[in-house]
């Protein structure tokens, strides 16, 4: 059906300033709706002054009948500790949400937040709402702690039209009786930008977008970085295009949010919000992508609020997304628990504290403060290791060669594996024994699956595998399954090897060892183990580091460097001397944030199944 009511009265309805206004069954708290659009840069919006494209006019007649703010910043610079921080109003150092996006092993975990958090889903529904999340994003996936407080709560669910669609549905299955809680988080802006055609051409032609488009446009954005590709001002104007494009077509599914909104009467005592998590690096200093640091494109976000009683202006005060929990629990009407560390923006608009941003990668640990237009920088390097440590551990993918003794296997070589962190182990070499129920490989007998396949390198077809065959076993399970057997032909010399995930390891590097889908093979004085092990940031290392505000760093053996900032615009810009207290201000604000952090040293993780890392590898965090 043709929406026809104007857009101008759809937003007086939704935006109104009567604080009066009746919502549900006459009660007077509102509904209240809040979206976030992943990967989105404030300065690429319409209502933040961009011109080079119309990438959001809807967004921006929506934003002059609220409250803008300006200068908003994220806590982090991607998805899983920033949507963390503004759904608790807490910094990552008190709800302990870092891990889980690394393109190395780390990956295959995945921090929780912890179910002492305080979400805005639970204060909403401990006042009396029905709430709902509907997302599409990996790093938010049921299981992980954000559902919390959700009545439903489903993500994947497909891009913004399809979000939009499950939204309405939804709106449509409530009696009535109830004020709503509403969370949508749209992702279309992220790599590699899945959108309509219509849109990836709207601001150019649709053929220029195509290889951005492209999952090895990956391989592509790394080759600039390394400076083995030159990027050029077309490339710029291309990616910019499609990006834009992105936006776009969010803006206009946005229109037909309030219009189906509008249509079902839910626009007369609505509080909206609207966010982004993280910005994103579009060629800036040779970057792409995000979840790298803490640059201004990555932390500069959009921050937009309006609803009864909210005066519609502009805000320069230097906000964080921190605010967003108690300044969205007070649009409602409803008092903030005391668990956060935001500011009530309605309350107090103008405050000036300073803002705070955190990431920590597998080596090392940054954390940055603005007040202004300075800022400081802190980069803590995990110690070195043990010279004589194993460079391997849990998770990790390595490829063994061994030499089979009797009820040992002593290894030659374990070097660093280049398969996907969710493949099976495969092990090789000359078969012991065989027949339907069992195999014999290396002095060890594994299970055989009744349907393993059995599948032939070049020039064994027609082979049948025997004592003595050369073969490479894919083994399952725990404890392994032989599932596959590829039969190499006659005369092939392959050496022992098991390759795999390493579950567990013991010992040095010359006097250990290390376990393989429950294999342990032993290391020794001529064993090569790959080099030295790399620095690796281990998490109760890091809360101590955390809680003594770097005093424990020295005596840990993390190395620290400082770095101060000028920011201008999108850009930070180095400055020789450090801000003078800005330093201390952040070791201050991470200190109390850690002093009731709900997380503990040994962490609370999960370890991600293969349906999950296929979400990650299609964002781009596994390759």
């Amino acid at each position: 059906m043709k929406f026809t009511t104007p857009v101008a009265l759809l937003l007086l309805a939704a935006c109104g300033s009567n604080p009066q206004a009746l919502g549900p069954e006459g009660t007077s708290q509102p509904n209240v709706i809040l979206i976030c659009w992943d990967t989105v840069r404030a300065d690429r919006l319409t209502p933040y002054g961009y011109e080079k494209h119309p990438t959001t006019p809807f967004l921006s007649e929506l934003a002059q009948k609220g409250l803008i703010f300006d200068d908003a910043w994220s806590t982090a610079g991607w998805t899983k500790p920033s949507v963390s921080s503004f759904m608790t109003g807490t910094l990552p150092a008190h709800h302990g949400v870092y891990d889980g996006s690394s393109k190395e092993a780390a990956g295959v975990v995945s921090d929780l937040l912890p179910d002492d958090s305080t979400t805005l889903a639970e204060v909403f529904e401990g006042a009396g709402y029905r709430t709902a999340g509907f997302v599409k994003n990996g790093h938010l996936r049921p299981g992980l702690g954000l559902e919390q407080g959700f009545d439903s709560y489903r993500d994947r669910v497909g891009d913004s039209r399809a979000i939009r669609w499950e939204a309405l549905d939804w709106l449509d299955s409530l009696d009535g009786n109830e004020p709503f809680y509403l969370y949508l988080h749209t992702i279309d802006a992220h790599w590699p930008w899945e959108i309509p055609d219509e849109y990836a051409g709207r601001f150019t032609a649709l053929a220029d977008v195509r290889r951005f488009q492209a999952r090895s446009s990956a391989d592509l954005f790394d080759a600039v970085e390394d400076g083995e590709l030159a990027w050029t001002t077309t490339d710029q104007d291309q990616l910019d295009s499609l990006y834009d494009g992105a936006l776009r077509y969010q803006d206009d599914q946005l229109r037909l949010l309030f219009e189906g909104l509008e249509q079902r009467g839910l626009t007369d005592n609505l509080v909206f919000a609207f966010v982004s998590d993280h910005g994103e690096a579009l060629g800036e200093n040779g970057r792409f992508g995000h979840g790298y640091g803490l640059g201004q494109e990555l932390l500069h976000v959009p921050f937009i609020i309006s609803g009864p009683g909210i005066e519609a202006r502009r805000s320069s005060a230097p906000v964080s997304l921190l605010d967003l929990f108690p300044t969205l629990i007070a649009a409602a009407g409803i008092d903030a628990p005391a668990t956060h560390d935001g500011i009530d923006r309605l309350a107090d608009p103008d405050s000036d504290r300073e803002r705070v941003a955190e990431h920590k990668a597998p080596d090392r640990y940054l954390a940055t403060l603005r007040r202004g237009d300075l800022a400081v920088e802190l980069d803590w390097l995990a110690p070195a290791p043990d010279p004589g440590r194993i460079p391997f551990g849990p998770g990790d993918r390595v490829e063994a060669k061994f030499e089979p003794g009797p009820g040992t296997w002593i290894a030659s070589e374990v070097d660093e594996g280049d398969d996907d962190v969710d493949d099976p182990a495969e092990l090789k070499g000359p078969l012991d024994g065989i027949d339907d129920s069992w195999i014999g490989l290396g002095g060890r007998h594994y299970e055989r699956a009744a349907e393993a396949r059995l599948v032939f390198a070049d020039g064994a077809e027609g082979l049948e595998p025997a004592v003595g065959s050369m073969v490479k076993l894919r083994m399952e399970g725990t404890p392994p399954v032989v599932t596959r057997i590829k039969l190499y032909p006659e005369g092939t010399e392959v050496e022992f090897e098991l390759r795999g995930a390493v579950d567990e390891v013991e010992g040095g590097a010359s006097t250990g060892r290390i376990r393989i889908a429950g294999e342990w093979i032993d290391l020794g004085p001529d064993s090569d183990v790959g080099g030295p092990a790399p620095r690796k940031l281990e998490r109760a290392a890091f809360a101590q580091l955390l809680a003594s505000g770097g005093e424990a760093a020295a005596t840990q053996g993390f190395e620290l460097e400082r770095r101060g900032f000028r920011i201008e615009g999108s850009r930070r810009v180095g400055i020789a001397e450090i801000p003078l207290g800005l330093e201390q201000r952040l070791v201050g604000r991470l200190v109390d944030a850690s002093a009731g952090r709900l997380w503990s040293a040994d962490g609370a993780q999960a370890v991600l199944g293969s349906d999950d890392l296929d979400a990650l590898r299609r964002l781009g965090y596994l390759r």
